[in-house]
């Protein structure tokens, strides 16, 4: 009988178990903010860098409004779900979302890192940015902002064409 009793306890403590994660996980879904998944990206990609509070919030401000559309897709919902592990541990790494959490958090620390002005820094060690903060200058729009961009080539093959045929 003892066999029995302790067989359904661990029963029921299993099922609540299960359930109060069901519930932790839907909550967490409703109640995160997209904007909380962008800084966990940016405390973890970026952790050793320096930022300026307001033009973070800022950014993540911006980014959550041109990335609208993605950042309401199921996969997204379902990091923004399992946030507290993605901060805590490595655990999703070794999930099928791996490659979609590397491609938005490149995505994420590329834009941040080029619309602020840590390229034009001269030292961009992260013992600089703890006594100069990195500064978020706004939105980078590769198409309107070239001279932010530091790989940029400012040689069009246009230009060459037509120097060419000058004949400079």
């Amino acid at each position: 009988m003892t066999g029995a009793l302790l067989g359904r306890r661990a029963f029921l403590v299993g099922i609540t178990a299960a359930g109060g994660a069901v519930l932790a996980t839907g909550a967490s879904l409703v109640l995160s903010d997209p904007a909380a998944s962008i800084h966990a990206i940016i405390a973890k990609r970026l952790g050793v860098l320096t930022f300026e509070p307001e033009g973070l919030g800022k950014f993540v401000g911006d980014y959550v409004e041109q990335n609208e559309a993605r950042i309401s897709d199921r996969r997204w919902q379902f990091f923004r779900a399992v946030l507290p592990l993605y901060r805590h541990t490595g655990l999703l790494k070794a999930t099928p979302m791996a490659r979609y959490l590397y491609r938005r958090e490149s995505e994420v620390v590329s834009a941040l890192l080029l619309s602020s002005d840590f390229f034009m820094r001269a030292d961009q060690s992260p013992e600089s940015t703890k006594i100069t903060p990195i500064r978020y200058l706004g939105w980078y729009e590769d198409n309107l902002c070239t001279s932010r961009n530091p790989f940029a080539r400012f040689d069009f093959p246009s230009d060459r064409s037509r120097d060419g045929a000058r004949g400079h």
